[in-house]
């Protein structure tokens, strides 16, 4: 109390106190407006803008962290060095241990292992996860001709959004887990050296299993095709077929190789890929996202996903398979790392097959969906620790009730998204909170300093008058 009464001393300081309140209240009603039920359309565009704010705020704690620990450490010793009151370096203090304690609660906390209930009937056995490395939605939606021009028989969310660190281990983590980063462990490429600016986000293995792994304890063919080996080597288990490719030429042809060499055995048992096409990524790095060679190369691997459609229906699987086509992030310029989430964080989602809605569009959706939603076609559990929300939308009401005749898809779908809208939005007050506290912290401490810098000059003016006039 006695600290609010110096605080309301003087009309400057209310007004800060008016704009600390102020601001803490939009972080707790804002959000919470974007969790209320309305149609299911905006519900999924809602989600997908709340996931989005959250990369934003946990892009803003790296981007402050250093300043704010330096302006902690020198603003505290200011005020150890000019004698103020030890009530507020004891709140100072109080916050960064608190800030510290919010930390190591939501970054390190291990995900416990899960029971495997009995198998539900699948949609389909066969399930393809195909990721256009480092898409931005709108180039996308302009060159990927091939799967353009099957739209009519697809589903597609113009753009969903991936999660934050904006790069491929991460996100190819969150597709495979279902998971944020800051939930499954991996929050860097291994190659990634740590800087001022991400002195939070490490490579790390994951603490959580992913969904190959969860494939497999009930008996369905995994593999995957991807480029880096260290990601290839933290997804999936030791059962799960792996190919490190050089590009995305190699990638589709290996997979489509490994589909027809094991196809009497696929058709049994179900099958899980995901096969990475990593050249869009490669591209816009060494040409810019706006430039010709990038846009040709993501309209190249969208023919490749229809040299896999080929396969698939030479092979009759026409009716037992589904293709998911999306990115692990976006692009701007030449890069897409330490960039404003939103230009990097919209890519495309393009979903094909029997279970599949035709000529159908979602109005949003978030990289971690794509597993609760390969879970439920494959009538298997999410991982433990995933906190996505499947597409149920995006599949045919009548086709699931055929196969799963007490599921109500409508109902459901509803359930979902908002149990998926309020945990983000739980996630959003903790990572606002934690960036607005370190600013106030912040500001409130260069702020004291300079108040008591001016009440020292003060007492020094009034001490050399007195002295003079001695």
């Amino acid at each position: 109390m006695e600290f609010l009464k110096v605080i309301l001393r003087n009309k400057r300081n209310k007004i800060i106190l008016g704009l600390l309140v102020v601001s803490y209240s939009m972080l707790l009603v804002l959000p919470f407006l974007q969790t209320l039920r309305t149609n299911p359309f905006v519900m999924e565009s809602n989600l997908s803008s709340l996931d989005a704010l959250r990369s934003i705020l946990l892009f803003v704690l790296d981007s402050i962290l250093t300043l704010t620990l330096t302006v902690w450490v020198f603003g505290i010793l200011g005020v150890i060095f000019l004698k103020r009151r030890l009530t507020v370096l004891k709140r100072m203090l109080g916050m960064s241990v608190l800030f510290m304690t919010l930390l190591s609660t939501t970054l390190i906390a291990p995900i416990g292992a899960q029971e495997n209930p009995e198998r539900e009937l699948p949609l389909a056995k066969k399930v393809f996860i195909i990721t256009f490395d480092g898409t931005r939605a709108d180039v996308f939606w302009e060159h990927a001709t091939w799967i353009i021009n099957h739209k009519n028989e697809s589903t597609w969310a113009y753009r969903i959004v991936c999660e934050y660190p904006t790069v491929t281990y991460p996100n190819h983590e969150s597709i495979a887990t279902g998971a944020w980063p800051q939930i499954h462990g991996v929050e860097a490429n291994s190659q990634w050296i740590s800087t001022a600016t991400s002195l939070l986000r490490k490579f790390r293995q994951p603490r959580m299993d992913d969904i190959f792994d969860i494939a497999d304890t009930y008996g369905i063919m995994t593999a995957l095709f991807l480029a880096p080996p260290v990601l290839l080597g933290i997804m999936g288990n030791s059962h799960t077929y792996k190919k490190a490719v050089s590009d995305s030429n190699d990638s589709m042809t290996s997979a489509i190789n490994y589909i027809k060499a094991h196809a009497t055995e696929i058709d049994s048992k179900g099958f899980l890929a995901m096969i990475h096409l990593v050249d869009s990524d490669t591209t816009g790095h060494a040409f810019g996202s706006n430039s010709l060679q990038y846009a040709a190369q993501i309209k190249k691997q969208a023919d490749l996903v229809g040299d896999l459609y080929s396969t698939i229906i030479d092979l009759g699987w026409e009716n037992d398979s589904i293709i998911i086509v999306t990115a692990d992030h976006g692009f701007y310029g030449f890069k897409h790392l330490n960039v404003w989430p939103p230009l990097v964080a919209d890519i495309p989602l393009w979903m094909w097959g029997k279970p599949i809605r035709k000529n159908f569009q979602l109005g949003g959706g978030r990289l971690v969906d794509i597993t609760p939603t390969v879970a439920f076609i494959l009538g298997i559990p999410t991982p433990s620790g995933s906190i996505g929300v499947p597409l149920l939308r995006a599949l045919d009401e009548d086709f699931v009730k055929s196969i799963r005749e007490d599921v109500n898809l409508s109902d459901l779908a509803i359930e979902k998204l908002s149990e998926g809208l309020f945990r983000t939005y739980l996630d959003i007050l903790l990572w606002g909170f934690i960036d607005l506290s370190m600013l106030w912290s912040a500001f409130i401490l260069v702020y004291s300093n300079l108040l008591l810098i001016k009440e020292v000059s003060r007492k020094s003016r009034e001490l050399r008058i007195r002295t003079e006039k001695g």
